[in-house]
């Protein structure tokens, strides 16, 4: 019953953000899926590492934003041969964009900002409490330099969800 009622509030979240794609459906059902995997596989207690979960994570999360971010399943189908390369390589325009040095060091503070949380038991170990409680103390600082760049970076960004 768990599984059935996760895989069903997912497919309505999906119908909720859009019901004029089938994309949203299967974005609802991709996720209540993957839930129900992550519930059976703890629930079973197979080990598997903190950085390869993490990895997993990541790819299954990029992968259905796609279905998120197409207007319909043909789009999506080509957007996922370009993310595998069957288009060939190359860079797209938001990674030039990224590749411009004020941005790659908005890129490099987002990255600190996001990977500090998980250094900080290995600060603790090596630079002991006082040291880790400073960084876990000053790390949103960085992470707001980034916020506010970001933005004064930009125009007028419409709200989310009077693009679809």
């Amino acid at each position: 019953a768990t599984y059935r009622n996760l895989l069903l509030t997912m497919a309505i979240a999906g119908l909720w953000h859009g019901s004029d794609s089938w994309n949203f459906l299967l974005w609802g059902i991709a996720h209540g899926l993957a839930l129900a995997v992550a519930r059976a596989w703890s629930a079973r207690q197979i080990p598997l590492s903190s950085w390869l979960s993490r990895i997993l994570t990541l790819l299954f999360v990029m992968l259905a934003w796609t279905l998120f971010r197409a207007p319909d399943m043909d789009v999506a189908l080509r957007m996922y041969a370009g993310q595998f390369g069957l288009h060939g390589w190359s860079l797209g325009e938001p990674l030039q964009v990224l590749l411009r040095p004020g941005h790659a060091w908005a890129a490099a503070l987002g990255i600190v900002c996001v990977a500090l949380p998980a250094w900080l038991p290995r600060l603790r170990a090596r630079w002991g409490a006082g040291a880790a409680a400073q960084m876990a103390a000053l790390w949103p600082i960085p992470a707001f330099v980034l916020s506010f760049s970001l933005i004064a970076s930009r125009g007028a960004v419409p709200f989310l969800y009077f693009q679809f």
